[in-house]
């Protein structure tokens, strides 16, 4: 059943996309609880589940995860606001007077309701709770300032980032119900809250590491044993320098200009970067940090990253088009004008919108401003048209190719394959 390479590439597609979702799934269902209220021991409301996902909201519009980590996973530039509540609480504790014992028994002990969907803080918690906040306060004024982080936000979304940090830091260290370990599995590595590797951990990690050095050699027995690898051709090699450019062709161009030019500046803010881990408030003398701070700077590298890879991409698949498909459709050339356009105002667009949403000149959540995540900064509305650009490129390219797709048999031949990673690559 399993003798060509196209067998092996279904089941391997299939047998991964399933398991992705599998996990994906399970991960859903099994994610931590945001508590509808968090009280304290008097009953008084710290926070609520709006104001720590608007918390959440803000970290991420400010595009704090480019200046430091959450829950590990960030920048590694500035703290772990995880780590930093965790020591924080497990300080404020220590100033009460608990014990090491006690410390860690309040760390893990879960007082969240799944009835009322309320958590309720322990005295020693609610005194933790409430020092954070004005610490977190303090901190985004000295310490972030100092790094060449400016956050433009009110006290009071400050606040709601407080209740969205001390809820990671509740999620990584309370155990799940009927578990000895947290809902992140003990993560973040925390001692002090009883944080240390679980059996599951060490377990499940072992394991991905000879499943791993198994499959590459099952892969490598497979390759050499099954053949799979190409007979050589005596056909003439095809050289592109022979072919005469298509009008497309011509006009696909500009993209490679400008991912070159995308790709100088995303270099240059390299460079600013590297700078900054040894001087965060100067840059020779001049200090930038009002207008580049360090988080900022960070989220606009990553994705000139992604433009300029793209814009190769998709530059590529509209030059290969006419060839693979042996003719040049009618007004295939300004449609790859008007994609290009498409391109440069998401791109331009998306990058403005970061800066005033960094700055305070947009406000969070704003359709056109910074969402924050990591690797796809650009705002919802820009992602949406993104996507539709994709989708625009891949109709190009299939025009671009369809005579030969519709005359090659071979569903899993070349030119059908080429289609697919074409479609592929905007879902």
């Amino acid at each position: 059943m399993f003798k060509s390479i196209k067998s092996w590439l279904t089941l391997i597609l299939v047998g991964s996309f399933t398991v992705l979702l599998i996990m994906g799934l399970g991960i859903f269902e099994h994610k931590p609880p945001i508590p509808r209220e968090i009280l304290s021991s008097s009953g008084e409301i710290l926070a609520t589940e709006k104001s720590i996902l608007d918390g959440q909201q803000a970290a991420l519009n400010h595009q704090l995860q480019d200046y430091g980590t959450i829950l590990g996973h960030g920048s590694y530039f500035g703290p772990d606001f995880t780590v930093s509540a965790l020591n924080r609480i497990h300080e404020s504790y220590v100033a009460q007077g608990l014990t090491p014992a006690e410390g860690e028994k309040e760390f893990s002990g879960n007082r969240y309701d799944p009835d009322s969907r309320n958590l309720v803080l322990s005295p020693a918690q609610t005194r933790a709770f409430s020092e954070y906040r004005d610490w977190l306060k303090l901190e985004s004024k000295t310490s972030f300032v100092s790094d060449g982080v400016h956050l433009k936000v009110e006290d009071a979304r400050l606040n709601d980032m407080a209740a969205y940090f001390f809820w990671t830091a509740w999620l990584s260290t309370a155990h799940r119900p009927g578990q000895n370990y947290s809902y992140t599995n003990n993560w973040p590595y925390f001692p002090e809250g009883g944080n240390l590797p679980s059996a599951d951990s060490v377990l499940w990690s072992a394991i991905s590491v000879a499943v791993l050095v198994l499959g590459v050699a099952v892969i490598t027995l497979l390759y050499f044993r099954g053949k799979f690898y190409g007979e050589e051709t005596h056909e003439p090699a095809l050289r592109l320098e022979r072919l005469a450019p298509t009008s497309s062709q011509r006009k696909s161009f500009k993209y490679f200009v400008l991912a070159g030019l995308l790709f100088l500046i995303q270099a240059l803010l390299g460079g600013y970067m590297a700078h900054a881990y040894v001087e965060p408030e100067g840059f020779y003398g001049l200090n930038l940090t009002e207008w580049l701070p360090f988080n900022l700077v960070r989220g606009l590298h990553l994705q000139l990253a992604i433009f300029w890879i793209a814009l190769s991409f998709l530059g590529m698949g509209l030059y290969l088009a006419p060839i693979i498909g042996g003719r040049e459709p009618k007004n295939q050339g300004a449609l790859v004008d008007a994609l290009f356009a498409a391109v440069v105002a998401v791109a331009v667009g998306s990058m403005i919108g970061s800066c005033l949403t960094v700055w305070g000149l947009m406000p969070a959540g704003h359709l056109l401003g910074s969402d924050g995540w990591e690797y796809m900064e650009l705002g919802y509305g820009w992602r949406v048209l993104l996507f539709g650009g994709l989708l625009f490129w891949a109709f190009i390219v299939l025009r671009g190719i369809w005579p030969r797709l519709k005359a090659e048999a071979d569903r899993m031949g070349l030119v059908h394959l080429f289609a697919y990673a074409s479609v592929g690559m905007g879902l």
